[in-house]
């Protein structure tokens, strides 16, 4: 009896040792056990079969693994046992890596999250293999230096798996040598020169063990990495990375599904030697092991997201964004993958990412993977520093000039017919709004009131028109409104607009009976536009007129310019939800 085993908590699935398994009572029944071809899983196979089991599926779960079925199938048989591969690809990557990328799960931002992503997903896969055959037992193979073992073990357990499961290899210590010294009795000699211990799947090889076993003192064979091999003769290459809502959707502007994106990316970005990783992990004890992964496409990809995060997220929402990121990959690191915090962590990534979307366009060469274009849908980028300074010192000086009025409400009317001196106009349509909640005025007084003049600016500032986008939402089916959308946020105190995060339009049914009730999706306002000198005079003419006359000084301004176009057999409708309000007011 291993004397470890009497101070040893028993294993949550009742198999912690090879004593356990003697101790089993059914041997006839059938067992389910993960198996990768390595030496502890096939020294697992020797023993079970030792020790009597008689329907034995050796399991492997294929989540971008390279598998080499025949063989495998023959080392299983060596042992009495069947090999059954599981395809689990698609699997690992929409339930594992999707989340992983929106929440930058690295361990300590240090390397991308491996297996701490794939254990989950290989557990659901042999659990649900294992119920299809009757099977009351399920083994891996982690030991006690490996966080595979509480990811594995409590995977299985939340999977509501009611039979017997665990590694024997968390309290039974066996040597290597014993190990390749038994199996080479049964002919399996193709173990006993492995040197160190390797993980693969779709997203990320890690490696430990053997000349990686002392953190003071390591080497890293050049043979053990694949997909980073420098190749010296490759030229370098342009790459643009597409995302939706913090989602990888498109490479070189063509959509790809992110399964065979990250192959893509591996051999893209690994060939020139880029993506690989050094570190140290800590483990259930709380000492630490070290470990040595490749991951080209985690690299890239989690450098465009952040890229793309920066560019359109506010610094405060990113910060806080950083924090529910590391507790994110705590909890896949610690096997608490699903539990209550990791669930609240990823609801709240997800959220923060609605709206990041865009491009980020790469140079890639044997030195580094550098941007070229941050393209963002919902920019908060100065494209103009020039511009953009001018034009926020403009708003700074006229928010210092301007001092809000109070327009007294006159008791009785006073009949005054004497000639009056033509008013600011600015100032008429302040007392307009004040006294009758509207102001109607012809285009040539709108001009003079806001400082527009007819010129080169304004035909530029009015080609935008000719870009709109076709309305696809007009519930009479039309097919004659075109527009954008985007909103602002204004403050008078500093004098800026703030782009907000794009969003649908939305009116309520109430306000709207043609179109209302719905969200509408529309293309948001070119940046071109929102940058011009126009536009910021209408927009700060407007709402130094609306702070003095509603005696408010933060503003939602929601812009949607539209063209009303007539053509041979359609006709143009400028207001065919008839007389109505847009419920913003």
């Amino acid at each position: 009896m291993n004397p470890f085993l009497a101070s040893t908590k028993p294993a949550i699935g009742g198999i912690s040792s090879f004593e356990d398994l003697e101790a089993f009572p059914d041997r006839t029944a059938p067992v389910a056990t993960m198996f990768s071809g390595g030496l502890d899983s096939t020294y697992l196979l020797y023993k079970l079969q030792s020790l009597g089991f008689a329907n034995i599926e050796a399991v492997a779960a294929d989540v971008g693994t390279r598998i080499d079925q025949p063989l495998l199938e023959r080392t299983a048989a060596m042992f009495g046992a069947r090999f059954v591969c599981l395809e689990g690809r698609d699997a690992f990557v929409e339930q594992g890596v999707k989340s992983a990328i929106r929440a930058h799960a690295k361990y300590l931002g240090i390397y991308p999250l491996s297996s701490s992503l794939s254990r989950p997903i290989i557990a659901s896969l042999v659990v649900n293999h294992a119920r299809s055959i009757g099977s009351r037992l399920v083994l891996h193979t982690a030991n006690l230096s490996q966080n595979s073992l509480p990811r594995l073990n409590n995977s299985i357990k939340r999977s509501g798996f009611s039979g017997n499961f665990g590694s024997p290899y968390e309290c039974s210590v066996i040597s290597r040598q014993q190990k390749t010294s038994d199996l080479s009795k049964c002919g399996a000699t193709f173990v006993a020169d492995r040197t160190w211990s390797a993980d693969e799947n779709l997203w990320c090889r890690e490696f430990e063990s053997g000349p990686l076993e002392d953190p003071e003192n390591f080497s890293i064979p050049e043979e053990a990495f694949a997909w980073t091999r420098n190749i010296p003769a490759e030229q370098p290459v342009e790459i643009k990375l597409g995302f939706a809502d913090g989602s990888l959707v498109s490479i070189d502007d063509r959509d790809v599904a992110l399964v065979d994106a990250i192959p893509f990316l591996n051999n893209t970005v690994g060939k020139f030697g880029h993506g690989r990783f050094v570190g140290l992990e800590h483990i259930t004890t709380g000492q630490k092991v070290l470990e040595v992964r490749e991951a080209p496409a985690a690299a890239i990809i989690f450098d465009a997201l952040r890229h793309l995060e920066t560019a359109s997220l506010d610094v405060a929402s990113i910060v806080l964004k950083q924090g529910l990121e590391q507790a994110w990959s705590q909890e896949a690191v610690s096997g608490a993958w699903g539990s209550t915090i990791h669930q609240m962590c990823e609801r709240a990534i997800a959220s923060a990412l609605e709206g990041v979307s865009g491009s980020v366009s790469y140079i890639v060469d044997h030195t580094r993977f550098l941007p070229r274009s941050i393209r963002a849908r919902t920019p908060r980028y100065i494209r103009d520093r020039h511009l953009w300074e001018y034009q926020a010192a403009t708003h700074i000086a006229s928010s210092k000039a301007f001092r809000p009025r109070q327009v007294a409400k006159r008791e009785t009317p006073v009949e005054n017919n004497a000639p009056q001196a033509p008013a600011n106009l600015s100032q008429q349509c302040t007392d307009g709004l004040v006294t009758n909640g509207w102001w109607f005025s012809k285009g040539e007084r709108a001009e003079a009131c806001f400082g527009i003049e007819i010129d080169a600016a304004w035909k530029n500032f009015a080609d935008h028109w000719n870009r709109l986008l076709l309305d696809e939402y007009m519930r009479d089916g039309g097919t004659y409104r075109y527009r954008r959308y985007s909103a602002f946020e204004y403050d008078a105190t500093d004098g800026i607009f703030r782009l907000l995060p794009h969003a649908p339009y939305e009116q309520s049914k109430s306000v709207n009976h043609l179109n209302g009730g719905f969200k509408r999706h529309f293309e948001p306002l070119e940046n071109s536009f929102i940058d011009h000198p126009v536009l910021e005079k209408i927009l700060t003419g407007f709402c130094r007129i609306l702070c003095e006359a509603a005696r408010h000084d933060r503003w939602n301004i929601k812009i949607h310019p539209y063209r009303i176009v007539a053509r041979d057999g359609v006709n143009g409708k400028p207001a065919p939800e008839g007389l109505h309000q847009d419920g913003v007011d």
